[in-house]
Formats: structure tokens, C-alpha cells, sequence
């Protein structure tokens, strides 16, 4: 009826979004390195500072270029430049907790590995060929470039991510873009209290996902939500299903934030992203999250599934059943109570907007010397500390060896004795 959360690495699909992405993100970034007038404006600015996501370097390359500092902002909880405990941080896209098991440790480090060392060199090929081509500190390796950040702002929180050790210069700002939820329109507001008691359930697959694609699918979500008590808003952009009951509204476009805060929200059904994940949390809805497409999507329904906030649900194994098991379920107290106490955990942190600016007009004041530890300095053999352990088997090796020569020579010795002995108590017997 339910998965929880996935126990294998970043599929294929996965790979095949991020080669893709990084694949059109460059050629937007060599079509701006080739663009000489733009460059020309940016440099005679004089930036003092670049706030960028990086998932695409190219603005990481275009800081060092214009060589100025820069801020990484992220929706991630980590990047894969990050270094961190692989017994219980669960790598980036992996989907995991912090509650893993063995062999989820053992993909762990296999992950870790795979996009901190193997992946990179790949995924960013056509970023380094523009960094080469264009001159761009070229001896230096990209990813160490991106590590360069004097501070990352990541979209993350104690609410809803996993404890774990981080640097002074990484900054959770969970919920920065969190609001209240404003008045509803009259006629979405008169849909909404018509549910009476048995309040509403929200369903979107976000911004970028107007529709399944896939007729049957609809025609059975469509079903199920006929048969619930609860009205159901579904932001859907297509045709209308047949199967569509009178308690289900379909909208091109919903106030998600709106609905979500607004007293009657019993569910929200979403794909896993970010925001939507924080906006259902701060407004204290429980989920049921179908991850599609980004792979932190996975990531982000692991960590509501592991706090107890909701259910997630495999979108290529869902029935009318499992999903009318799931609404049922999350609809019970126990997770209302979870998201809640979480929610509670949120409100109460000091608010994310004056995290990022008090830390911003830091770095701006001081310079990040005292906040970036100087991990990146170190080659992957100091850092994984392979000189120091070959040391110390070198040196257990030679002391072994010493120790065996000193015990084969006092053998030696004693045994001499032992013969003289016994040769002066034969000639005394002679």
C-alpha cells in the first residue's frame, strides 16, 4: 500500500535529468562567455557579491571570472562537494534516512563516492571544456571551485532535515519564502465551506506538471476522490475526466499556499517538491508525497515519511486501492499530530529572511577566511587520510618486524646457553 522511503540509489531516469540539464545549461553559459559586450558591463559594475543556485556551475565560473566572492543558494540539502559522516548523513538523491540500514550504508558510500569523485568529471565535462577554453583558473577542478563558496544558504531547517555536523559557513534557511495563507477568491471560498466538517484535500504535482499524461491513471485518481467524504481541489490541466465526482474541483492553476493555510485542509497530495513540502509542513497539513521527476523529490518524502508527516507512494504502482488505503491512513490523527509538533519546531526557529541577511552582510563585512575550513586544499588521499593509514601500517609492519628480528635473537641466544650448559654437564660427567 505504501512505500516508504527508497532504498536504491538515483535511477536511470535520474541520470539521464541531470546529463540533460547540465547539457542545455551549458550551451547557455558558452553562448555567455562568447557574449564580450555583456561581459564587459558585468566587470565594469564592480559586484561586490554573487548570491546563485549552482546547480549549474556556470555562475560559479562567471564569479571567478568577474572575480568576485559568491553565495551558493540551494534547494538541496547538500551538494555533492559537501563532505560529511557516511554512517548516518545519507548522500544527496539517494532517498534514505538517517536511520539506515547495512546495505543502505553500503550504497551510501558507494553514492558518495559516486557523485563526489566518479560523476563529476562527466557531468560537468562541457562546464570544464568553457572553464579551459575561456581561461578560468583551468588548473583548478571545478567542483573545488563551487567548494569556494564563502557561504551557502541551503532551503533546509531542523524541522524538517536530519541532524549532522556542518560548517560555519553553511546556513539552513528553511522556509525563507514561507508566507501566510491570504483570503481565498468567493467562489473557491464557498467550494472550500461546503465541505463542512470533513474539510478539503489539495492535489498538485507542482508548477511543471499540468497533467499525468496518462489517461487511465487520471480516470482512477478521478474515482477515488468521487468516493471521499472530503471535497478534493485538483490542479490539473487537461481534459476533464469522466470519472470526476461533484466533490472534486479541477483548476489550471491553484493558491497552494492559500489553500494549504486555509482551517478546513485535511491532506495535501504532491510531488515532493521543496516548497510545497514547506508550505504543508508551516501550515501544519499532513502529505502524501508521489515523487516524479527531480531526484530530490525522494529525498524530501524520506524525510517526511521519517518524521512521521505523511506516506509516500510509488507513482509507477498506484491503484485505487493503495492510494484509498493511503488518504485513509494519513488522514489519522497520529499524523496530524506529527506535522503539527514539526510545524511547532519550525515557528519556533529564528526566522530564515534574517538568518540570510544578518549572515550575508557578515561575509560582506569579514570575509569568509574564519568561517571556510580549508577542506578543499586537501587532495582525496589527506582527506581520506590513505597517507596516514598506509603510514601507520608501514610503521605497525616495521615494528612487527623489529620486535620478531629482537625475539628470533633472544631465541638465538638463549638457545647458545642452553647448549653451553648442557656441554660443561657432559664434560663434568666425563
Amino acid at each position: 500500500m505504501r512505500s516508504k522511503a527508497n532504498e536504491d540509489c538515483i535511477g536511470v531516469d535520474g541520470f539521464d535529468i541531470l546529463f540533460n540539464a547540465m547539457k542545455f545549461g551549458s550551451e547557455d553559459c558558452r553562448a555567455l562567455f562568447t557574449d564580450t559586450a555583456t561581459l564587459a558591463r558585468l566587470k565594469n559594475e564592480a559586484y561586490d557579491l554573487m548570491i546563485t543556485d549552482i546547480f549549474f556551475p556556470c555562475d560559479v565560473l562567471l564569479a571567478h571570472y568577474l572575480n568576485i566572492p559568491f553565495i551558493g543558494l540551494t534547494t538541496s540539502r547538500e551538494y555533492p562537494v559537501f563532505r560529511k559522516k557516511l554512517s548516518y548523513n545519507p548522500e544527496t538523491f539517494f532517498g534514505a534516512t538517517d536511520k539506515m540500514t547495512f546495505m543502505q550504508r553500503v550504497l551510501n558510500v558507494f553514492q558518495h563516492f559516486l557523485f563526489s569523485h566518479i560523476l563529476p568529471p562527466n557531468l560537468f565535462e562541457d562546464f570544464i571544456k568553457i572553464q579551459r577554453d575561456f581561461n578560468i583558473n583551468p588548473d583548478t577542478y571545478l567542483p573545488y571551485m563551487m567548494g569556494k563558496a564563502v557561504l551557502w544558504l541551503s532551503y533546509s531547517d531542523l524541522s524538517l532535515d536530519y541532524p549532522q555536523p556542518s560548517m560555519p559557513n553553511y546556513v539552513p534557511v528553511g522556509g525563507m519564502a514561507l508566507r501566510a495563507a491570504k483570503v481565498l477568491d468567493t467562489e473557491l471560498e464557498e467550494f472550500v465551506q461546503g465541505s463542512n466538517d470533513h474539510g478539503v484535500i489539495v492535489f498538485s504535482l507542482g508548477s511543471k506538471i499540468g497533467t499525468l499524461g496518462n489517461s487511465q491513471m487520471t480516470e482512477s485518481l478521478a474515482k477515488v476522490f468521487s468516493r471521499l467524504q472530503q471535497r478534493v481541489i485538483w490542479r490539473h490541466d487537461g481534459d476533464e475526466p469522466i470519472n470526476l465526482g461533484s466533490n472534486t474541483k479541477i483548476m489550471k492553476w491553484i493558491p497552494q499556499n492559500d489553500l494549504l493555510g486555509h482551517s478546513k485542509t485535511r491532506l495535501f497530495i504532491g510531488h515532493g517538491g521543496l516548497n510545497g513540502v514547506y508550505e504543508a509542513l508551516y501550515h501544519e497539513v499532513p502529505m502524501i508525497l508521489i515523487p516524479l521527476i527531480a531526484p530530490d523529490q525522494w529525498d524530501n518524502a524520506a524525510r517526511v515519511v521519517s518524521k512521521g508527516m505523511g506516506l509516500q507512494l510509488d507513482s509507477k504502482m498506484i491503484t485505487e486501492e493503495n492510494l484509498s488505503e493511503a488518504i485513509f491512513e494519513v488522514l489519522s490523527k497520529r499524523y496530524q499530530e506529527k506535522v503539527s509538533h514539526y510545524s511547532a519546531i519550525l515557528r519556533d526557529l529564528p526566522p530564515a529572511k534574517e538568518r540570510a541577511i544578518f549572515w550575508i552582510e557578515h561575509v560582506l563585512k569579514f570575509g569568509d577566511e574564519h568561517l571556510r575550513a580549508h577542506v578543499f586544499e586537501l587532495n582525496f588521499i589527506q582527506y581520506y587520510l590513505i597517507d596516514v593509514g598506509l603510514f601507520l601500517i608501514l610503521l605497525a609492519a616495521v615494528l612487527i618486524y623489529i620486535l620478531r628480528y629482537i625475539f628470533g635473537l633472544c631465541c638465538s641466544v638463549c638457545k647458545r646457553g642452553f647448549r653451553r650448559n648442557d656441554n660443561s654437564q657432559y664434560i663434568k660427567n666425563d
